[in-house]
This record gives C-alpha cells, structure tokens and sequence, in this order.
C-alpha cells in the first residue's frame, strides 16, 4: 500500500505530495488526513495523508521496482485525522488556483507542531468519540445550493440576519468579517447563549491562543466561529453554513502576506469542498458579486436596481480643477448624491 503524503513544509508547486509506503501492520490504521512522520532526505518531517493507492503489482506477486524504492512512513502521530478530507481538497484548491505551494498552505492550516503542544492533541486523540465529535459526520452527499446574496439596508436588519443564522446553525458555521473592528462590532450584538459556543480568530492572536482554538474546534467543543480570513484555515470536519459580512468590502482582499487570495473567492472553494452553504451580506454588493447575481449564479431576491435620473455623461475632470474642485467627484455627480 502507498500513500501520498503532503509535507509539512514549502515545496515546489510541481511536487505537491510524495509517495510512501504503509507497512503491513499500518494498512489497517491509515486514514486520509492523518498526521504522520516521514523520513525527508536526511531528517524527519511531519506530513498529512492526502490520498491511499493499492500497490497492484505487489499484490499481484509481482515486484514493482518503483514501490521498493520508496521509504515507509515513520509514525501515524495520531489516529483520528487532523484535517477533514474536504480540508485538504480546499487546501489543493487554493494551491491550484493561486499557485501557491501546497505544504505552505498546509503549515498554516496545522497548529504548531511543538513535542508539548502535540501531547494536548495526543490527550484529545484518546478520549471517547461523543455525539460532539468533530470527527462523526462524514458526507456522502454534499448539498449544492447556490451562493445566496442577502442585500441589506440597515443595520438592524443586517444584525438580524446574522443572528437568525448563528441561532439556527446546525454542524459547524463560520462568520467571515473583513476586519477585526468589525468583530467587535458583532460580539457586541450575540447574547450569551452563543458567545458560549463561539471562537474568535484574528491574525493578532498569539499562538498560544491560536493553538487553544484550534483545539476547542478540532474536537468539536465550539461549532460557531467569527474570524478574518485567517478562519479558512482550520480544521473543519462539519462545516455547514459559512456567511460573509460585507461582501463588498476591499479589506477582504489579501496583499500584504503569503497566500494572497480574495477572501470570497477562498469561501466560495471552501463551500464547494465541503458541501456548505454560503450566504453573502452586503449594503453595497461588489460588482463581480452583483453580476452573478443578476446573472442568477449566485440567489438573491431582494437584489433592487435603481435607474438613473440623468442620462450618463462624461466629465472632463480638468474643468473642475478650474472650479477648485479636488476631490474625486465631480460636482454635477456630488450633487446627483445629495439628491438620492
């Protein structure tokens, strides 16, 4: 038997995952997803099964040449799987797509992978499965509804959609904001209720804490999380629901750090992998956004379009530096806003 292992580490973008081989008294305990040792030139590297093949010419009798050169895994670290298979196949997405190295993208899906940090894990590995697990549902069917856009016109009616949402979340629900202020905003809003089963993730956690959340939704104990774009990035083995607050808002697209991505275009994936629902909320609805809605890819009922008074017109934006007029607007469209 032979596995194909992502390693835990930047590599080329043409080798994405090697090829090891499963001992005899390990073919019964591999599973995909699982964190596992493997030996990487001259030193040991963890890695994550991706996928299993049957070596057919071994079984066959026959000696493959190729599988005897190959090197046997090390160590199942743990065995339930540290990342869902839907996980891994958003992760080969995202690689895929933005061209970035898929054992990159996995680092930062893994908590640290520190000798104390992983007896927490070891801990967690061992106590019996319960109906919290996060390791029970395995979908056979993943549910293909398309994006929903939810226009909104205040803020009350926003806060109310997305506590009707987080209040009737069945599995695991993840709430993208664009920033941490944001964050803030909404924390304020949730009753008690579900502030006791939510996280919150943001880039400006320590790893202490990060590894702390990490836990409490690998194993299932919080099945509600608020985060910025750093929330695609973890372990979900039941995700069902994931909304986006203020889609249209710039703050949503990554360029200051590796992996650069579009926050939505990320969750669209993520949606996609794992079979979730995805529901937009926006005031002002991206354009991309607002043209797959009128183009019936993305549901929306409420999507209004107001007609334009006047019919367009250019304007020569040097004749309104003549006027003193600076500013990005044109004065005949300043006033067309003040009159809406």
């Amino acid at each position: 038997m032979i596995a194909e292992i992502i390693p835990a580490k930047r590599m080329p973008l043409a080798l994405p995952f090697l090829d090891y081989l499963v001992s005899t008294e390990d073919e019964t305990k591999i599973q995909i997803g699982q964190l596992v040792k493997i030996p990487f030139r001259s030193r040991e590297e963890f890695g994550v099964v991706f996928g299993i093949k049957n070596n057919t010419s071994a079984i066959a009798g026959q000696a493959d040449k190729t599988s005897l050169k190959l090197k046997p895994i090390t160590e199942i670290v743990f065995s339930k799987p540290i990342l869902a298979k839907a996980q891994l196949e958003f992760l080969k997405d995202i690689s895929d797509f933005y061209h970035v190295s898929l054992g990159f993208l996995l680092k930062n899906n893994l908590p640290p992978l520190q000798k104390r940090k992983l007896k927490k894990l070891i801990t967690k590995d061992d106590e019996p499965d319960n109906e919290k697990s996060a390791f029970v549902p395995n979908k056979s069917e993943l549910r293909r509804d398309k994006p929903e856009l939810i226009v909104y016109k205040t803020q009350e009616e926003k806060n109310k959609i997305i506590l009707e949402n987080l209040d009737h979340t069945n599995g695991q629900t993840l709430l993208l904001v664009p920033e941490i202020t944001s964050l803030e905003k909404i924390k304020t809003i949730l009753p008690a209720e579900i502030l006791d089963k939510t996280v919150f993730i943001t880039s400006d956690l320590s790893p202490k804490e990060i590894f702390a959340t990490w836990i409490e939704i690998w194993s299932g104990e919080k099945n509600i999380i608020i985060g910025t774009r750093r929330a695609l990035f973890l372990p979900w083995f039941n995700l069902t629901s994931i909304i986006i607050e203020d889609e249209g808002n710039p703050n949503y697209k990554s360029w200051d750090m590796s992996p650069r991505f579009h926050t939505r275009d990320a969750a669209l994936f993520l949606s996609k992998s794992h079979g979730a629902k995805l529901t937009m909320l926006s005031h002002s609805p991206s354009v991309e956004t607002y043209f797959f809605a009128q183009k019936k890819v993305y549901s929306s009922e409420n999507l209004e379009v107001k007609s334009f008074a006047k019919p367009i017109q250019l304007v020569d934006m040097r004749g309104e530096r003549r006027i003193k007029n600076f500013s990005l607007l044109s004065q005949d469209l300043f006033e067309e806003f003040k009159n809406i």
